[in-house]
């Protein structure tokens, strides 16, 4: 949402929507993926939920992502949690020069989202190949 949609003013809960998602649910990826990165592995999906459940195909095994393909899958989810900031914190804020540049922040992190997501995916195809 931009600035266009509500030229008038704020939204009635902007204020929650901009610390609570715009701060909360932001660092939930953002963390996962700087912690991911230390450990050296990322888990794609809910790490939680067991094999099979949510996807036919989903052992351990597979949902794990090890090295460099992990790390460029750690940098995605760092990328969603940075598209939430910006589409949440800058986007709600009453400061013209938080939320001007809330559609560039969040096209770049779409798109260091997808770049990270398709390389980590031809890594990972890569390495199965071999």
């Amino acid at each position: 949402m931009s600035r266009k949609d509500f030229p008038s003013d704020r939204p009635p809960n902007a204020l929650v929507k901009q610390v609570v998602l715009g701060l909360g649910l932001a660092l939930v990826p953002i963390i996962y993926g700087v912690l991911s990165i230390q450990r050296g592995y990322t888990t794609f999906g809910w790490p939680v939920i067991p094999a099979g459940w949510w996807w036919k195909h989903a052992s351990p095994e597979f949902r794990r992502f090890p090295g460099v393909e992990g790390i460029w899958l750690a940098v995605a989810y760092i990328a969603m949690g940075v598209f939430c900031h910006f589409h949440y914190f800058w986007g709600y804020s009453d400061r013209e020069r938080l939320w001007r540049f809330s559609d560039y922040g969040k096209n770049l992190a779409s798109w260091i989202c997808v770049a990270s997501l398709i390389y980590a995916a031809y890594l990972r195809g890569e390495a199965k190949a071999w």
